[in-house]
Parts: structure tokens; sequence; C-alpha cells
């Protein structure tokens, strides 16, 4: 196991990194997340990332299968944001 990437549990979503992307150690996680364009609602891109990570590295335009309308949007980082990681017990 690598160990700058961060340990799952089984109770966790799937991680999926950002392509190339190296994960600060012990950084907690936020969930990537974007807004529908069709029923406004905030949507999450199955990606997880701590913030140094997501503030310090590009990311591409990429697709989400969204489940608030059932389509699919593309998205970019300008179109994102980071839900506020839920506190390690």
């Amino acid at each position: 196991m690598d160990p700058l990437l961060p340990v799952q549990t089984e109770a966790e979503p799937p991680l999926l990194p950002l392509r190339g992307v190296i994960f600060m150690k012990d950084a907690p996680l936020a969930r990537v997340m974007i807004r529908c364009s069709v029923t406004n609602r905030p949507v999450p891109t199955g990606m997880y990332v701590d913030a140094t990570t997501w503030d310090a590295r590009p990311l591409g335009y990429n697709r989400v299968a969204c489940p608030a309308c059932k389509q699919t949007h593309a998205w970019g980082k300008s179109d994102a944001w980071l839900e506020a990681p839920k506190p390690q017990s």
C-alpha cells in the first residue's frame, strides 16, 4: 500500500484520486462537488482530495453521471468546490 495515499475504510465511498496527484499524508479529504445545471442541486463527482492538493494541482475537464437529473455533466475545476471533510473520530 502506498503510504502517501489516504487509508479508506469499508464504510466510506471509493476514493477516486485525480490523475497523477499525490495526496498529502494524513490530510483530511474533502468531497469534490459540482452543481447540476438542470436541478441546481449539489452533486458529488466521486472524487476526494485534500485542500492543499486541490489548490496546487491543475485539473482538466471531467464527466460525471448526475444522480439528480440522470444526465452526464462535463465539468472543470472552476465548476467545482470542496465539501468540508467530515471530522475523523
